[in-house]
């Protein structure tokens, strides 16, 4: 049974529920200690006769996932009668991601209002909620950066063939080069000899206790997963390559025909098969293996209503021509369809979405200041260079005043103004330059939500990559194709962002 809701600004008595999160002890040293928070929430709540009666969080939680804390404490906060307030220290510490905003809105809904005791607004004015969810939502945004931005970095580090994450038992970092593996000359060669060991038909368990003989205690089902990973003879898998097989710079530590004797299936994941890979098939059945993905822009975004699993692509060549087809490779599915038809699909549906009027104010923000940051200093400092000129002005008039009362002579007055003048002139270039800078910042807004309007559009002009990464925006968890239905396409689940046209209006 829902709570009565009463305005936050009617309630006679606020109860509050305390909410404190760092995401690691590095914050603890930068301002954001969940001393520092529970002293602020504790101060605000005193100041404005807020009375709390329990805390939630006082230790490391990241607020990009939705973890235990918060939801026990979203719990809690619905189903304690007495509570009808959530305090946190920064709308952040919430949470910074989409879950967030349904959270609060669940608040809400249950008479619980979300407030930020530094960033205060009021919950009963619709500007009050659209400022906490753009907080939320900028939280968000802020997050997802960064995150973009290691990603980035750990992208090229893979594309190198180098290894940035946790190294596997049998190496080492060069102490003086990080970035460099070496081989450990103990615990690898040990490692090399448990490959040679498990090639020669020795269980693992055995293998385990030699291993235990040397001062090495390791459990079979450890040793297991290391004998499979493709890292020791000198592979590299990673979901940021799509767990594309790549060659790492790295040295190996066994042969690829030893690591291939162990694992057999391991073999065709790393140089392809028609299994793992999009192929061309002959009509005589000589099966060649070859990357035809750019003809399939719906692969892994397509899921198969059976087992879940996404679509891949695969082309027949029959007669000279070349027919390319979707299809799902869990045995028993039989899920096969022509991939013209499935394009033609999807852009029947992609075009249906637009914008959400809702976020469009949002984005409009968000785009600005990420355009203003991109355009460089200039346009930042736009407002301090109006300033200096308009002090230049004053400047130039109080020469002329000193001139005419004759507080200062003929000569000093040329090279005052002259002075004078060169500033106001340079100034006046750059504020031009800072100008025509931000009128381009605003029509490149204008243009971005405008061509976002139109995101099928924006699909189909895309080059692959970015096609990719624009289908995963509007649908994240993929789209299920419906064979019962005529191949209905059925989103499994839609950014907020966008949303179905009214196609009745």
């Amino acid at each position: 049974m829902k709570k009565k809701i009463v305005p936050y600004n009617e309630l006679e008595e606020k109860v509050a529920l305390a909410l404190t999160r760092v995401s690691s002890s590095r914050q603890e040293y930068q301002g954001s200690s969940l001393k520092t928070q529970h002293d602020d929430i504790v101060r605000y709540a005193e100041d404005n006769g807020i009375r709390i009666k329990s805390f939630f969080g006082e230790t490391h939680e990241s607020s990009f996932t939705a973890g235990e804390i918060f939801k026990d404490a979203v719990t809690a906060a619905i189903s304690d009668p007495e509570i009808n307030v959530v305090l946190v220290h920064t709308i952040s510490r919430f949470s910074r991601n989409k879950e967030g905003i349904i959270a609060r809105q669940a608040l809400k809904e249950n008479g619980v209002y979300l407030i930020s005791v530094t960033q205060p607004s009021n919950p009963d004015t619709p500007e009050g909620e659209l400022l906490t969810d753009m907080n939320l939502l900028l939280a968000k945004y802020n997050n997802a950066v960064r995150r973009g931005q290691v990603i980035a970095g750990q992208l090229g580090q893979l594309n190198r063939g180098e290894w940035s994450y946790q190294i596997p038992f049998g190496y080492m970092r060069n102490p003086e080069k990080k970035t460099e593996i070496l081989a450990d000359d103990i615990k690898g060669g040990l490692m090399k000899q448990a490959f040679k060991w498990r090639a020669e038909g020795i269980s693992q368990v055995t293998i385990c206790e030699r291993m235990q003989a040397q001062g090495v205690d390791m459990r079979p089902k450890h040793l297991s997963k290391l004998l499979r990973n493709p890292f020791y003879c000198g592979w590299i898998i990673h979901p940021n390559l799509d767990n594309v097989p790549k060659k790492g710079v790295h040295p190996a530590l066994i042969d690829e025909e030893t690591f291939f004797a162990i694992n057999k299936g391991m073999r065709a994941k790393i140089y392809g098969s028609p299994a793992e890979w999009d192929y061309v098939e002959s009509e005589d059945g000589d099966n060649r293996v070859t990357k035809l993905t750019p003809q399939y822009p719906l692969k892994r975004l397509l899921h198969c209503p059976n087992c879940g699993k996404a679509l891949t692509g695969y082309a027949v060549k029959r007669l000279g021509k070349i027919h390319h087809y979707y299809k799902c490779n869990t045995k028993g599915c039989c899920l096969n369809i022509k991939a013209d038809y499935l394009h033609q699909r999807f852009d029947e549906e992609i075009n249906n979405y637009q914008l959400n009027p809702q976020f469009i104010p949002l984005l409009t923000k968000i785009l600005h200041n990420e355009v203003h940051t991109r355009l460089g200093e200039d346009i930042q400092n736009l407002p301090k260079l109006r300033k200096q000129y308009s002090e230049l002005e004053a400047q130039k008039t109080n020469v002329d005043v000193n001139l005419a009362i004759g507080k200062i002579n003929d000569t000093i007055y040329q090279v005052a103004m002259k002075r004078t003048k060169d500033k106001m002139k340079t100034l006046d270039e750059q504020i031009y330059t800072a100008e025509r800078a931000e009128c381009q910042a605003e029509e490149a807004v204008s243009y971005v939500i405008e061509k976002s309007q139109h995101i099928g559009e924006l699909i189909d002009a895309a080059d692959y990559t970015n096609r990719l990464r624009l289908q995963s925006l509007v649908f994240p968890e993929g789209i299920v194709v419906d064979p019962t239905n005529n191949y209905i396409l059925k989103a499994q689940k839609t950014c907020p962002i966008f949303q179905k046209r009214n196609l009745s209006a």
